[in-house]
């Protein structure tokens, strides 16, 4: 992550952990919040039901986060780190895909990484992100282009140029647009709409590549 990124997500926690029994609370409050958010929603987030689902007190919770948007900012941090792991795990040592087996690939990649992520719905496709966890998603869509784009230059040989990144920031948006629908339409995200992401975004970037190294 970004130095920016980093602070915007530290001052989210009242004090950071240093000793292991306080990583441990932290990651039973964390882990608790996400079983609730993945079980009721963001209706569910409250830090008594969060103190009762990990066994633990109210003021345990307090100790570490001052609010309920707290949690979730962290859970947020948490999972935008792993947003640029699942980007970096498309490249593979083969032959370079097309730029549309490259956008299949990527899209079918978050969508499993949506899926396994407790939580994670409720929150990024629930209208749960609010001050520092939307920060962090402007952020990570931003860093997401970034890294895309570096991709199509090593794949395609797509050159430095001003609307370069402007089109990776686009191909980045759509996705990010239509796979938020169909999440919100079905909870494992809606098979339709998630074919017409692809669709839409393997247009997208094959007509930006050949636009882009013309």
């Amino acid at each position: 992550m970004t130095g920016n990124t980093s602070r915007e997500t530290a001052t989210s926690m009242r004090r950071t952990p240093t000793q292991r029994r306080s990583r441990e609370r932290v990651r039973q409050i964390l882990e608790a919040s996400a079983e609730l958010l993945e079980a009721g929603g963001h209706e569910a987030l409250t830090t008594s039901a969060i103190a009762e689902h990990a066994g633990i007190s109210v003021a345990s919770i307090y100790q570490f986060f001052p609010n309920v948007d707290s949690i979730v900012a962290t859970l947020a941090e948490q999972w935008t780190e792993g947003f640029y792991g699942v980007l970096d795990g498309v490249e593979t040592g083969g032959p370079s895909p097309t730029p549309g087996e490259a956008s299949d690939r990527i899209i079918d990649a978050y969508v499993a990484y949506f899926r396994e992520r407790r939580g994670f719905r409720a929150v990024w496709f629930g209208g749960a992100l609010r001050g520092a966890a939307r920060r962090l998603d402007r952020r990570s869509n931003e860093v997401l282009a970034e890294r895309l784009l570096a991709l199509w230059a090593r794949w395609y040989g797509v050159p430095d140029r001003p609307e370069a990144l402007p089109a990776a920031r686009t191909a980045v948006a759509i996705a990010d647009a239509l796979l938020a629908m169909a999440f919100r339409e079905d909870h494992d995200g809606d098979p339709v709409l998630i074919a017409e992401t692809k669709r839409a975004v393997r247009a997208y970037t094959a007509d930006a590549v050949a636009a882009l190294t013309a």
